[in-house]
């Protein structure tokens, strides 16, 4: 059931999750200084956007199991609401998010202390993002669920077994 109701999701979550990274590295150079905007033609853009695509895709896919496996485990038969389900998401994308960046921290912990407190740091941003993404995900995906019907069911023949 929980695959039927948010199967998409596992398509876009990664397409958005490229496209807010690409977003990401737009903002740092449209903030930086002019020279460097200047000095940029466009395969060098696509060039140097595109690392910060696939880091957004990568949070996504993390994002993506945290989200689906805490609403999986907290609400087996979908009986809560639509709304409990966007929090639980939200709420499991976040944890997705930060066991990620304590993974990245714990491999790259050989530069110190301060290399993983940097990279859980500048995981909280990222966390933001992706909370309310998630919730806003689910969210249309129980709007979806709730406007197009189920098909009937079609009943097989009656059977002497059921029928006396």
């Amino acid at each position: 059931m929980t695959w039927h109701r948010y199967r998409w999701l596992a398509a876009i979550a990664p397409l958005l999750g490229f496209v807010l990274g690409v977003v990401a590295w737009a903002i740092t150079v449209l903030g930086s200084n002019r020279q460097f905007r200047e000095g940029l033609d466009l395969f060098e853009a696509v060039g140097a956007a595109f690392p910060f695509g696939v880091t957004g895709a990568v949070v996504a896919g993390a994002a993506l199991a945290g989200g689906w496996s805490l609403v999986a485990a907290r609400d087996r038969g979908l009986m809560r609401t639509a709304g409990a389900r966007s929090g639980q998401a939200a709420g499991g994308a976040v944890l997705g998010v930060l066991v990620l960046a304590l993974a990245l921290g714990v491999v790259f912990s050989g530069g110190g202390f301060f290399v993983w407190y940097g990279l859980f740091v500048a995981s909280i941003p990222v966390t933001i993002v992706t909370a309310i993404t998630a919730g806003w995900l689910v969210h249309l995906a129980e709007r979806r669920h709730l406007r197009t019907p189920s098909p009937p069911v079609e009943h097989v023949a009656a059977s002497p077994w059921t029928e006396f």
